[in-house]
């Protein structure tokens, strides 16, 4: 798999290393995997980590200041980005109204970008900014979006079902059908309190008390919960 990116760190180098996406879709997806929260972590919790860690990347230079703004909007770019994912996944279930507000979210941010259409040296049509900073790279990251969709892998990229969780994860399966970031921990727990529920179930119980996590037979998992 390589080495694994900044946000990848401690527990979280096993979700990542089962669903990691290919190519650059790796990088928005390690975007969206600055906030871990099954491990309380925030990569981009104030102005110098989200300089930190755009200058890792090469979007900003190093010397390049971020303000309290840039970090707002960065995070809540994140968030936004969260919620198109987690619309990928169909055993979560996202609001109309949130996921409107996060494509208006996301749409500002092309907006305030400045986006340009440039050819590179091999013909192929690439979407950049004019504008560098943040802005510029939050441009990247949309490009990055739109050719995953052209190139029909953005359905593959969701995020875990899992309340606790909601990492992002590339789903390899042949139908698409993945719902946890990785079977060895989200996986594997659900199933756990799962059975135990259903071990837990007397006699005569109602059937909806054995039932597992949100989402399993037909029941529509709560909403998505809001950005940390």
């Amino acid at each position: 798999m390589g080495r694994v990116p900044p946000a990848f760190t401690d527990g979280s180098e096993q979700r990542h290393r089962a669903g990691r996406a290919p190519g650059d879709l790796a990088l928005l997806q390690s975007f969206v995997n600055t906030w871990d929260a099954e491990g309380g972590r925030d990569l981009l919790d104030s102005p110098a980590a989200v300089g930190a860690w755009l200058s890792a990347h090469g979007w900003t230079g190093e010397s390049e200041e971020i303000t309290p703004v840039d970090q707002r909007r960065t995070t809540e770019f994140r968030e936004a980005l969260r919620l198109l994912l987690a619309a990928n996944n169909p055993a979560l279930f996202v609001e109309e109204k949130a996921l409107a507000r996060a494509a208006a979210q996301l749409t500002a941010a092309a907006r305030r970008g400045r986006p340009a259409l440039r050819v590179g040296a091999e013909g192929r049509v690439e979407l950049g900014a004019v504008d560098g900073g943040v802005d510029g790279a939050l441009i990247r990251l949309l490009a990055i979006a739109l050719h995953a969709q052209a190139e029909g892998r953005w359905s593959r990229i969701k995020v875990c079902r899992a309340q606790g969780c909601r990492w992002a994860f590339y789903d390899r399966s042949r139908g698409r059908t993945a719902t946890w970031c990785a079977m060895a921990t989200c996986g594997s727990r659900a199933k756990m309190r799962s059975y135990h529920r259903r071990r837990s179930v007397g006699v005569g119980a109602p059937l909806s008390a054995a039932l597992g996590d949100p989402g399993v037979a037909g029941r529509p998992p709560p909403p998505l919960l809001p950005s940390p």
